[in-house]
């Protein structure tokens, strides 16, 4: 990589997974050159409403609510940071991206402020092109897979140290010598004051389940729904139920595709790290009224 680009990466810890029902409570970033040193940093704690932060998420961050007692809402926090963007025009890392923006992006333009125009490069797509064969792309796997430090996690400023570390080792991994070489292979996000589009992609079809999945098939063709224990995403070893709607393959792994009960919307997963799966046998049919 040439020397003098500049990147900023920057991350985010929330109170949970929604922007329109959770708070910040953490915002870092970091920016640093293409040679990987650090120019300088922004790190704010971020007061939530009422100090509420859940027990998990505290176990999660190690962020406590008198952590944030003290703290500046996000009407001062935001405006610090934009500042601190300058320009807004430094090309931005973040990792799973969309979440970063989806919090920051409504809440920046509901205050009125100047979004940056930077291009926002998401290291979670990256490290999936890259590094196709990890069980998982979570910050600390990658940071293992390619021999990075990564004992703190889910702190905003030690999550943007590793990220730029993980960034600068993809860089030299793939060739990816500027900006420019990033946005031809990646599509770039931007700031914007709504949710960002979700935009997966797709899975190609598979003849045949592979060995231990033999009546996955079946199950898809009669929609019957199945149980299985996942040990990915954020609650490994959990039990899940479905009712299975696409089996397909992309790039070396194959995934299920599933729509859990109540839900209307498809959730994917990794069919390696599914175990102990059955089909559930479907709902008798009610009898019918007696005869008077």
């Amino acid at each position: 990589m040439p020397q003098d680009h500049e990147y900023i990466v920057f991350d985010v810890e929330t109170t949970g997974l929604s922007p329109s029902q959770d708070a910040l409570i953490e915002v870092a970033a970091m920016r640093f050159t293409a040679g990987g040193a650090t120019c300088d940093s922004f790190h704010a704690l971020v007061r939530p409403p009422r100090d509420h932060i859940p027990h998990k998420i505290q176990e999660l961050t190690g962020i406590r609510p008198q952590d944030v007692r003290d703290a500046h809402g996000p009407d001062r926090v935001l405006p610090d940071f934009r500042r601190w963007l300058g320009d807004g025009r430094t090309p931005m890392l973040a990792h799973n991206a969309v979440f970063d923006l989806d919090f920051l992006g409504p809440a920046m333009a509901r205050m009125g402020l100047d979004l940056p125009a930077a291009p926002v490069f998401d290291t979670l797509e990256m490290a999936r092109a890259l590094l196709p064969d990890l069980v998982n792309h979570k910050l600390v796997t990658v940071g293992q897979a390619l021999g990075l430090d990564s004992d703190v996690l889910h702190r905003a400023d030690a999550d943007g140290a590793l990220l730029k570390d993980i960034f600068l080792a993809l860089g030299r991994l793939a060739g990816l010598g500027t900006p420019e070489a990033i946005a031809a292979r990646f599509r770039p996000l931007r700031f914007q004051a709504t949710p960002q589009p979700r935009i997966e992609p797709e899975l190609l079809p598979v003849p045949h389940a592979p060995p231990g999945f033999e009546g996955l098939k079946q199950a898809i063709a009669n929609a019957t729904a199945i149980r299985f224990v996942y040990q990915g995403g954020r609650d490994p070893g959990l039990a899940r139920t479905i009712v299975p709607t696409r089996l397909g393959r992309l790039g070396q792994n194959l995934y299920i595709k599933g729509i859990p009960p109540g839900g209307s919307s498809e959730l994917t997963y990794r069919l390696e790290l599914v175990s102990d799966w059955q089909v559930l046998a479907p709902a008798p049919a009610p009898s019918p009224p007696p005869l008077p």
